[in-house]
């Protein structure tokens, strides 16, 4: 195999270019050198300009070629070494402790390959994993209340009625929200899916599944969801069945077995509506997060006023801490920018 030699010293002989190098690593100087030698090229360049040096044993996997290495410079460290394939640019060797990562075509479909194939098993544990014939489907009739009003918010704001299944809280498009707040959306969808009345989609998004446990963890406001309902315990009903039989079912009035769930319901989204608006409050007035005592004073106060008149208590109290703060803030000194050293 011939090497192919840099323009600058074509005019030297193998012996010649050999004779250069050892006088270059001894530490003459450089300019000094290339005068002898009539190297026309900056000094700072003339370790570039060797040609490189055969390995003894290396071999290029692909090409089966020697491999080959660059000259040291006389100021170079051994905490790098590269070896190269002059046919096919395939690189091998270590940078520090770790491996080079070669760029070459082979090496680059080869990790493509791998890369391929690992998605593939991926997919596979995930499919496995959250394999629907695997679940238990809960009969329609152990509903509750409270599941079905549930069901009914996911059916109207969240559903992909086309792919028969619940888009997922954190990309739901919808102009509406399914609950007061993230916190309830969050108990609503949690609450569904440990009482087996949605399982996840397996074909969810890939990031939506956590691979340091083997995918058995997921981030629920991440992955679609499906209904997992059986009028008979045989076959798991379509999202469109199911919204039909909870819209009926809940059109045709209250059922006295719900009057509890009810109350507890409304109570729920009440405490909610209020938290919103208190945090909207706090922050459109930039003031601190309510202490986490406030939502058992929420509980309390729903006991004796309506939503509207908590609004008005929250309002007045947030307006009234705002201006304590801004008269605190008002009275304290000021730097008078005087410097004693």
């Amino acid at each position: 195999m011939k090497i192919k030699l840099a323009e600058e010293v074509k005019h030297l002989t193998t012996e010649q270019l050999e004779e250069l190098y050892e006088r270059y690593i001894s530490g003459e100087k450089n300019q000094e050198l290339m005068e002898e030698y009539g190297i026309d090229a900056p000094p700072n360049k003339l370790v570039s300009l060797f040609p490189p040096v055969i390995h003894e044993s290396l071999v290029c996997a692909y090409c089966a070629l020697p491999l080959f290495y660059k000259r040291k410079s006389k100021t170079g460290s051994s905490y790098s070494m590269e070896y190269f394939c002059l046919e096919c640019e395939h690189k091998e060797g270590h940078h520090y402790s770790r491996p080079l990562v070669c760029t070459c075509t082979p090496c680059s479909e080869k990790r493509a390959e791998a890369a391929r194939a690992k998605r593939a098993a991926d997919l596979e544990k995930i499919y496995q994993e959250y394999d629907l014939e695997k679940k238990v489907m809960l009969k329609y009739s152990d509903l509750s209340f409270r599941h079905k009003c549930y069901l009914l918010s996911l059916f109207l704001m969240q559903s992909e009625s086309e792919l028969n299944r619940i888009k997922p809280l954190n990309n739901s498009g919808s102009a509406v929200d399914l609950s007061p707040t993230d916190n309830f959306d969050n108990e609503i969808i949690l609450k569904l899916h440990r009482d087996s009345v949605i399982a996840v989609d397996a074909c969810s998004p890939f990031s939506a599944f956590d691979p340091s446990d083997d995918f058995k963890s997921f981030y629920y406001r991440d992955v679609f969801w499906v209904v997992n309902v059986s009028l008979d315990g045989s076959r798991r009903l379509s999202l469109e069945e199911l919204f039909k039989l909870v819209y009926v079912e809940l059109r045709d009035g209250i059922q006295l077995e719900w009057e509890e769930d009810l109350k507890a319901l409304v109570f729920k989204l009440a405490e909610e509506e209020v938290a919103k608006y208190l945090g909207i409050c706090l922050e459109q007035l930039q003031l601190p997060d309510a202490p986490k005592k406030t939502s058992e004073v929420i509980k309390e106060v729903l006991n004796e006023f309506s939503v509207s008149e908590i609004y008005y208590f929250i309002k007045k109290a947030t307006e009234n801490a705002h201006l304590f703060y801004a008269k605190r803030k008002s009275r304290e000194p000021k730097a008078c920018g005087k410097y004693n050293t």
